[in-house]
């Protein structure tokens, strides 16, 4: 998966830092003339199509070939010389085939992502050797990347993603482009492994090499990459185990390996990673228990380590990690209870551990919650009371507790939920009546209440509940007559209440519940 929050202050920081990245490294003396640089861009222009009209400005007066292309959209100079070429979300649509890079020696910056582009990155952009900062993202470009991109050596950007880019990354290609901070591939169909070489790339901040096809293990040498901000290999064929290496990447903020085919256990230098935000390592094959040194994560808000094969218990230490937003640890074999100290991730808005072995009560840690907004314990071996703590977890939108082992009645204060939409306790051996204070649960579209042992009637109350589209009481000791009342819920779609003892008719009102497709 990838965060929005560690991209915009880096990419601001980049467009910031360009203008002096330029000076710092200034391109060869320009051979061509402005002369041949105006006809250059005027040729390009003649080949490709152009529905919103975005190289209207890009014209000679009196069919005179001299004057300056410097006041075109899309163009800077500097000293009347071409050094930029940025032209996003312009709507162009062709190749960069009739483009003669040769006539601009002094392009700098290349920006035409979010167009229509086609066809193949041509090898002939190896002659903008003073290039800085080339953007072709968000394209339709096809074929193989060019080895001849490795002569770029003064190249600090590099965004070839989303596009249809296909075939293996050469290790050549990483030979010189020392002073690149920003690589990203990702969206593309690349296969292969990643090279070794990419050692090299000393100076890498951010590399995204996500949604592709690439295989094989992931290099250990991505540890020496020291500079490293954001790394991301989620959705590839990547085999083996994570490098510990990955251990020494100190200033990594972002580090998602989803959706790959990664085995072995998770390495306890990631503990080392202190200024990590986001760990992704969901959908692959991990084993092993969660290291106890993931408690020194402290700036971590997002763990998602779902669908695996870990075991063993949540580790205390997880509650220490203050800036904890996000944690989904479902689909694993856990085991052993909620740790209290969960109940100190004040900051916490989404908490899975859903198809696990976790047993043992719910703790009333949890209750400390207050900013909890999705909460899903499902397909556990959790057992005891629902906790009357959780009625203080007022920002809840969903509650899943189906699948279980819980006794007891339902907490009264559930009612205080008022922003609840989905709540399920379906699958466990709840006693008691629907509470009253289930009244004030405005906003509730889903009640499963399903398998239990809850007695009592139907409340008439439910009828208010307007925004209910779905309501199963299936298998349960309920009793009494069907409320007329029931017939308000105009948006229903599912109403389940067999198997319980109620007798009674069926009541003409529910005949108004048009939008009704199950009656059980």
């Amino acid at each position: 998966m990838e965060s929005a929050f560690p991209l915009r202050s880096s990419s601001l920081l980049f467009l910031l830092l360009l203008p002096s990245l330029s000076l710092l490294h200034p391109p060869p003396q320009a051979t061509a003339s402005p002369l041949s640089e105006t006809k250059a861009l005027l040729h390009l222009k003649s080949t490709l199509h152009d529905p919103s009209r975005a190289l209207h400005s890009w014209a000679t007066l009196h069919n005179s070939t001299t004057t300056s292309p410097c006041s075109w959209l899309g163009i800077t100079c500097t000293n009347s010389r071409i050094t930029e070429l940025s032209l996003p979300r312009a709507g162009l649509v062709g190749t960069l085939d009739a483009l003669d890079f040769s006539a601009l020696p002094s392009l700098t910056v290349v920006s035409l992502r979010r167009n229509f582009l086609t066809g193949a990155i041509p090898a002939a952009i190896a002659n903008l050797s003073g290039l800085v900062s080339l953007d072709l993202a968000h394209n339709r470009l096809s074929g193989t990347l060019p080895t001849s991109l490795a002569t770029l050596s003064l190249l600090v950007k590099l965004d070839l993603s989303a596009n249809e880019l296909t075939g293996e990354i050469i290790p050549a290609i990483f030979a010189n482009w020392t002073r690149l901070t920003y690589l990203r591939l990702e969206q593309n169909r690349l296969t292969g492994n990643i090279p070794t070489e990419i050692r090299h790339l000393s100076s890498l901040r951010t590399l995204r090499l996500s949604d592709n096809q690439l295989g094989g293990p992931i290099p250990r040498e991505l540890g020496d990459l020291k500079s490293l901000v954001r790394l991301d290999l989620n959705s590839n064929n990547f085999t083996g185990s994570i490098p510990r290496s990955l251990g020494n990447l100190t200033r990594l903020t972002l580090l998602c390996i989803e959706e790959n085919q990664i085995s072995g256990n998770l390495p306890p230098e990631l503990g080392n990673l202190v200024q990590l935000g986001e760990i992704g390592m969901s959908m692959n094959h991990l084993t092993g228990s969660i290291p106890s040194s993931v408690g020194n994560l402290s700036n971590l808000y997002a763990l998602f380590l779902d669908t695996n094969q870990l075991s063993g218990p949540i580790p205390d230490e997880i509650g220490g990690l203050e800036s904890l937003e996000l944690l989904v640890l479902s689909q694993n074999s856990l085991a052993g209870p909620i740790p209290p100290s969960i109940g100190n991730l004040s900051q916490l808005i989404l908490f899975y551990i859903n198809q696990n072995g976790i047993s043992g009560g719910l703790p009333p840690e949890l209750g400390k919650l207050a900013n909890l907004e999705n909460l899903n314990f499902a397909s556990n071996l959790l057992a005891g009371s629902i906790p009357s703590s959780f009625g203080n977890l007022t920002q809840l939108n969903i509650l899943y507790l189906l699948y279980n082992q819980l006794t007891g009645p339902i907490p009264h204060e559930l009612g205080n939920l008022g922003n609840l939409q989905t709540l399920i306790l379906s699958n466990n051996s709840l006693t008691g009546p629907i509470p009253s204070s289930f009244e004030k649960l405005t906003q509730l579209e889903v009640l499963y209440l399903a398998f239990n042992q809850i007695s009592g009637s139907i409340p008439s109350y439910l009828g208010n509940m307007t925004t209910l589209q779905s309501l199963s009481l299936h298998r349960n000791q309920i009793s009494g007559t069907i409320p007329r009342e029931l017939g308000n819920l105009v948006n229903l779609t599912d109403l389940i209440i067999s198997d319980n003892q109620i007798s009674g008719s069926i009541p003409p009102s529910l005949g108004n519940l048009t939008n009704l497709s199950e009656l059980v």
